[in-house]
């Protein structure tokens, strides 16, 4: 079977596939010091969150991801 794809590229990828799961949530921000938005998201065995309001990403290893 033949793809548009480059040699390597399965179409899986995360840039190509975007997340698996997307959700909202409120989580204390370390660097804007309060409770606010969260987008969080997983892809494979991965989960990360960004803050909505300053951008800081939270990795999974955190305590407070949900």
């Amino acid at each position: 079977m033949s793809s548009n794809y480059p040699l390597g590229v399965t179409g899986n990828e995360y840039e190509i596939a975007g997340p698996d799961t997307e959700t909202e949530a409120q989580i204390e921000c370390s660097t804007c010091e309060e409770t606010t938005e969260f987008m969080v998201y997983t892809f494979g065995h991965e989960k990360w969150a960004d803050c909505q309001t300053c951008g800081y990403r939270m990795e999974e290893e955190e305590d407070e991801l949900p």
